[in-house]
């Protein structure tokens, strides 16, 4: 063989193997894209999942906030309509004059008042008690009352003694109705038991 021919065949063989690795070379190319788009894809969905499943947790968790908002606004106004009722009693309590106020605290001195009290009269409330009213119950119960002639800072009475004093201000014992009666309150409002 001559030189060219062995040339040829070599510059052929060379020709042929560069086709073949450009070949293997596209083909190679061809899979890594395919898996890279496959891996794409498959990470698409992923992320579509978890961004819907986030979705629907964060409206859950707005619909439940909201849920409570509106909880809360009815409690507010549940409480707002029961302190109006305690506050009209109040008013009433206030308003009370000649005999039914006499009545009111002679009912609070017969159930409360013990040996050695004094009454402390609120401002106003000392205006309609007398030294008799108090000199009445104490014959009554058979017990020793006093009137204070000072008033005190508040509506309504305290007894107080050296033992301990008793708080019978209108505020004093609405908290205590209230506590006692808030419940049947919200069952009546609510057109509950009661109602």
């Amino acid at each position: 063989m001559n030189e060219k021919v062995i040339i040829e065949k070599i510059a052929r063989d060379a020709e042929t193997r560069a086709e073949a690795l450009i070949a293997e070379a596209r083909a190679e190319a061809e899979r890594t894209l395919a898996v890279a788009r496959a891996e794409i894809e498959s990470r698409r969905a992923v992320t579509l999942a978890e961004a819907k499943r986030d979705a629907e947790t964060l409206i859950k968790n707005r619909l439940a906030l909201a849920e409570l908002d509106v909880r809360r606004a009815e409690l507010k106004a549940r409480q707002d309509e029961i302190g109006g009722v305690y506050a009209s009693v109040k008013r009433n309590l206030l308003l009370l004059s000649g005999e039914g106020y006499r009545d009111l605290i002679c009912k609070m001195l017969y159930k409360y008042a013990e040996d050695g009290d004094t009454v402390v009269a609120g401002a106003a409330d000392l205006k309609k008690i007398d030294r008799a009213l108090i000199e009445g119950v104490a014959k009554s119960k058979k017990i020793g009352l006093a009137l204070s002639p000072e008033p005190g800072a508040f509506d309504g009475l305290k007894l107080a003694n050296a033992v301990c004093d008793k708080n019978l201000t209108f505020d004093g014992l609405l908290n205590e109705l209230r506590s006692e009666t808030e419940t049947a309150a919200v069952k009546i409002i609510e057109g509950g038991v009661g109602a």
